[in-house]
């Protein structure tokens, strides 16, 4: 048996660990590990040099753009792989990696300007066909495990899996609390979960966990994780904290901030000298330290300064009526993955507006991590739309959902908070999971929109049993492993670990249920179960 591994970042050392377990549990023959992120696979390799023994073959993402600056377009090679791949184009990968078709600097700040030409992004396309084919043809992959897919590469490993009929399982949070799953499926609904949904096959325990954690999502926010909230300082000391990072960054060095300055000088000196400043998922430490510390909180002070006095404080919340729209992290693969018509999201907040009745507001809250990420045009162009109001975003969105009308929303998790809170909801992206709930109502286009949220406002009826049914289906098809703050944190030793254990059994076990590898026995003799 052969397998394929994708990963990226800090699942890189997750992921090679796993190839390690899986080659002893499976008796894997040839292994592939495709990496994305070349700041945490030479950690790794310091790590781990046997990583390049060449007993696991590795195609580094770095390797593959570094390659298409040096080559010519073969049109003719590219149209072909469309014809064969396409979705039902190409578009698919380029649009899903941020890094491709947007700026340099688009983690750290709302940049819409090309890194690359289209030609560019063409040749690293044809390049990466051809290369990723290539590893499909040298290990003739049984299956293949990827983390999620956020970058072209890994579009690409789903669109040869699909061709070849290889099943293909990624990894994600379930966004209910630590859990995390193995889904087979990119843009769809999870198959496994939808299935006992439906067939209600689900184990008295995990309903006994979905009731708890209903219960304690009532009385106050419980995020999920993988939740990478970047909250604003409270609105009276942003001016004063903002003075105080700048006054801090040029100030002389002395008692023990030369340590970080000269740790970040290091750090940048490294990044040049390695293969890593080739790479186009990697930066600049001493840029992103700068955005970070300084663009970041400027933009938030500024827009704060010039818009905060048309913000709904938390006071005032509830003394109109209101629908809610909370804005999704942008670039990110919420909208570029899932919900692709809707990557402009103030023509999204637009229709959305137009389609309450007339003396309803829309309140539009940011996402927690945009925070000094957007400029201030942007929302001015929010709120040039009449019946939307800007919420300040320090007021905790669970205090919004609750004295809402209607949550409105592309396909956020903030939908089935609504639910949750007995709030109806209306999606506009269908491969939402919780779409399959009766009060989460899905607008087929924008033209039937103003139908749907209608019919939400006025014939919501809240199904207990329906929603108890939905969150017991999504724990019992997911292992509570602890994926960021553990398996993802190089912090913790993996060896020894019991959730690197339970994640084992669990990805052998998915693999068990999608009929990819035979049942045994030995995993949970070993675990006790």
């Amino acid at each position: 048996m052969n397998a394929i591994f994708v990963a990226q970042g800090y699942s890189i050392r997750l992921f090679y660990k796993l190839t390690l377990r899986l080659r002893e549990e499976l008796g894997l023959e040839k292994i592939g590990l495709y990496v994305i992120g070349s700041g945490a696979y030479l950690n790794l390799l310091k790590q781990y040099p046997e990583l390049e023994s060449g007993e696991i073959q590795v195609l580094k993402e770095w390797d593959i753009t570094g390659e298409a600056h040096r080559v010519g377009l073969d049109q003719a090679l590219l149209d072909d792989y469309e014809r064969r791949l396409g979705d039902p184009n190409l578009w698919g990968p380029v649009i899903l990696d941020r890094r491709l078709i947007y700026g340099k600097s688009c983690k750290y700040e709302q940049n819409y300007k090309p890194r690359f030409g289209h030609e560019e992004m063409q040749r690293i396309m044809q390049v990466g066909l051809t290369r990723i084919e290539e590893m499909f043809d040298r290990i003739e992959p049984d299956f293949v495990l990827s983390f999620l897919s956020a970058t072209f590469g890994g579009y690409i490993f789903h669109l040869l899996s699909r061709e070849r009929g290889i099943p293909h399982l990624e990894l994600r949070t379930s966004k209910i609390q630590d859990y995390s799953m193995w889904v087979k499926s990119l843009h769809d609904r999870p198959p496994h979960i939808i299935r006992r949904f439906e067939m209600n096959d689900i184990s008295p325990e995990s309903y006994r966990r979905a009731d708890e954690y209903l219960e304690s999502s009532r009385r106050a926010r419980v995020t999920y994780e993988g939740y990478l909230g970047y909250f604003p300082p409270p609105a009276d000391n942003r001016g004063q904290r903002l003075w105080k990072r700048i006054r801090r960054f040029g100030r002389p060095l002395r008692r023990w901030w030369w340590r970080r300055y000269l740790g970040l000088i290091q750090a940048t000196l490294e990044y040049y000298r390695t293969e890593r400043h080739r790479d186009n998922y990697s930066w600049s430490p001493i840029l992103a330290y700068l955005y970070t510390n300084v663009v970041r909180p400027y933009r938030h002070w500024r827009t704060e300064r010039l818009l905060g006095r048309h913000y709904v404080r938390e006071k005032d919340i509830g003394s109109e009526r209101y629908a809610y729209f909370p804005l999704s992290m942008e670039p990110e693969i919420a909208l570029s993955l899932y919900a692709r018509p809707f990557l402009n999201q103030i023509e999204a907040v637009r229709n959305f507006a137009m389609s309450l009745p007339l003396g309803m507001k829309l309140y539009v809250k940011d996402h927690p991590r945009e925070w000094g990420l957007r400029k201030a045009g942007y929302y001015r162009k929010l709120l040039e739309i009449p019946n939307v109001r800007l919420v300040d975003p320090s007021v905790d969105g669970l205090t919004v959902i609750q004295s809402c009308e209607l949550v409105v929303t592309t396909r956020g998790w903030t939908g089935l908070e609504a639910i949750v809170q007995r709030k109806p909801a209306v999606l506009l992206s269908p491969n939402c999971t919780y779409s399959i709930l009766s009060m989460a109502r899905v607008a087929p286009d924008l033209y039937k929109l103003p139908e749907v949220v209608h019919e939400a406002i006025e014939n919501h009826h809240h199904n207990e049993e329906e929603l108890r049914r939905y969150v017991a289906a999504m724990i019992d098809g997911s292992m509570q492993v602890g994926l960021y703050g553990k398996l993802l944190n190089w912090g913790v030793p993996l060896d020894g670990l019991d959730e690197f254990d339970l994640f084992v059994d669990h990805t052998v076990s998915r693999l068990e249920e999608e009929k990819v590898v035979k049942s045994r026995d030995r995993l949970g003799s070993r675990l006790g179960n």
